[in-house]
């Protein structure tokens, strides 16, 4: 669903951008994040040291959603390639409000600097619906 991409394929197609977008173009045109696209939208993921020093969190630096339900199809991609990566925990700071309460009650735990995140365990990440859907069960 969502194929590696340069992010100068994608960038003219995206529209109207968060504020911090051209961060995440210099993070993927240096080669400090992946991107990605698919028909649900793109999104770029980087990998770095968490607060604590001590693993690895692979932070969504871009997402741009070309669908409704753009995040429930991404987020299992997502978590793949962080746990490809090495990841322990998969973060995203929202650009709009609101996510606080679409994903209360799930994995995903909010940060006092308005960040969200969760841990990445194989076990979880196998039970998400987006797998079943994805997979074409359910």
């Amino acid at each position: 669903m969502f194929r590696l991409v340069e992010i100068d394929e994608v960038w003219p197609t995206l529209g109207e951008l968060p504020p911090h977008a051209e961060d995440a173009l210099e993070e993927c045109r240096a080669g400090r994040a992946l991107c990605f696209a698919g028909e649900w939208g793109s999104f770029a993921i980087g990998l770095y040291p968490d607060d604590n020093g001590g693993a690895l969190e692979a932070f969504v630096v871009l997402a741009v959603a070309a669908k409704h339900g753009a995040f429930e199809i991404a987020e299992p991609h997502a978590l793949r390639v962080a746990m490809d990566l090495g990841a322990k925990t998969l973060a995203f700071r929202p650009a709009r409000r609101g996510w606080a309460r679409k994903l209360r009650g799930t994995a995903w735990t909010q940060r006092s600097n308005g960040e969200f995140w969760r841990s990445i365990d194989e076990r979880q990440e196998a039970r998400h619906p987006g797998d079943a859907a994805a997979a074409g069960a359910g």
